[in-house]
């Protein structure tokens, strides 16, 4: 009985649906399995790893932050617009902009711990401000594209695997020892 427990255990069955989903696509496509397509799927399922772990620590403590689409939107549009074609301003901006997501998460955790707001409730308002940010910033238009430099790091790679996949391993390590073997 605990072989079967085992085995139709959630994590197992989801592994294997995703295992059959691509066998499927790998026939009815050929492509689907090549090289170059499974690179970019890693590359895309990269970055709604990062996403997703932050959203695991919200979910773990019992809330949920749903203001994850507009701190993305306005850290990549505040990146894109002012990072410009100076890639020497590349680094300061992108730090900045990850301590600006910093000062996002911690108006969230105040407001929900000091006065007791929901956290769907506090998050959902942020994201609202931050795409209203956004469009003002932009008053509604577009805005320039990424910077070469940033273009140039997210298309690299180091042996063989996109740079941004890298991250994403070294975060996964990271979630893992943290989330595994430690009581936070």
């Amino acid at each position: 009985m605990s072989v079967i427990k085992r085995i139709a255990n959630p994590i197992t069955v989801a592994f294997a649906l995703v295992i059959v989903l691509f066998l499927i696509g790998g026939i009815a496509t050929p492509v689907f399995v090549s090289p170059v397509n499974l690179q970019n799927i890693f590359v895309m399922a990269s970055f709604i790893g990062l996403v997703g772990f932050g959203q695991t620590l919200c979910i773990l403590i019992g809330g949920i932050d749903l203001s994850i689409p507009g701190t993305v939107a306005i850290g990549g549009l505040i990146t894109a617009y002012y990072a410009g074609n100076d890639p020497s301003s590349l680094p300061l901006i992108v730090t900045l902009v990850l301590l600006g997501c910093l000062v996002v998460g911690l108006i969230n955790g105040l407001v929900v711990a000091l006065f007791q707001v929901p956290p769907i409730l506090m998050t959902l308002g942020m994201n609202g401000a931050l795409v209203g940010l956004g469009l003002t910033l932009t008053n509604g238009g577009t805005t320039p594209g990424s910077p070469q430099a940033l273009r140039d790091f997210v298309g690299g790679s180091l042996l063989g695997l996109s740079n941004l996949l890298w991250i994403w391993i070294i975060v996964a390590v990271i979630a893992t020892i943290l989330l595994s073997f430690t009581t936070f």
